[in-house]
């Protein structure tokens, strides 16, 4: 399998490996398997790991979104196989509901590269809309010789360290080796830097990995 290693030196994006899979596998960029892409994305993060190379939060993001889009898709290639070759599907037009526009992921089985990319980049870069704030309830909570201001400093020079290229850091890797205790702390502080704004977190599944996105310090 080939791997871009001096790309992989200077840390690179989701979208350097995707071109580069592209390139090195002839992939036609007008008519892409979502299926296809998927596996051979998943192939290089692995051949990564196995080589022990620094992989990115961006990469490892985009492998489980690419993993989602191939699930979604076989699913969909599975009830368009059982549906009957010559049923009548036809509704009567009263009987139609209301269709409410959706966004498409994944769009479809096949794609254009250009419209895989602009949907990953959808679900990416996606910040949250701000809504109104409900009224905050005050906990007194307490840690012995736990300053939260403090840490918050701490740990945002820690992910302005960790980041990758896109401002994406994983929660395991900035936790690692340490005592629960210590877990615990981090965890809390992200949550407060949450709240204030400064980062956003992914987690697609309970006890799965975090994604910390870096977006401001305000102190």
């Amino acid at each position: 399998m080939d791997l871009p290693l001096e790309n992989i030196v200077q840390t690179p994006s989701w979208k350097q490996i995707l071109l580069d899979m592209v390139h090195t596998q002839k992939i036609n960029p007008w008519d892409v398997d979502i299926v296809g892409i998927a596996d051979g994305f998943f192939e290089r993060v692995k051949e990564m790991k196995k080589m022990n190379f620094y992989i990115p939060a961006n990469i490892i993001l985009a492998c489980a979104i690419l993993l989602k889009y191939k699930s979604e898709a076989l699913l969909q290639k599975e009830e368009e196989e059982v549906l009957p070759e010559e049923e009548d599907l036809r509704i009567p037009f009263s009987q139609i509901e209301e269709i409410k526009p959706i966004r498409r992921i994944p769009p479809k089985r096949h794609i254009t590269l250009k419209e895989l990319m602009e949907e990953m980049e959808m679900v990416i870069s996606y910040q949250p809309k701000k809504t109104k704030k409900p009224k905050r309830i005050e906990i007194n909570l307490e840690i012995s010789g736990f300053d939260l201001e403090d840490e918050v400093t701490k740990i945002w020079k820690v992910l302005e360290k960790e980041k990758d290229v896109e401002g994406w850091v994983l929660f395991s890797r900035i936790t690692k080796g340490e005592p629960n205790e210590r877990i615990v702390e981090t965890l809390f502080t992200l949550l407060h830097m949450e709240q204030k704004q400064n980062i956003n977190m992914k987690q697609d599944r309970f006890f799965e990995e975090i994604f910390i996105k870096m977006v401001k310090f305000n102190g």
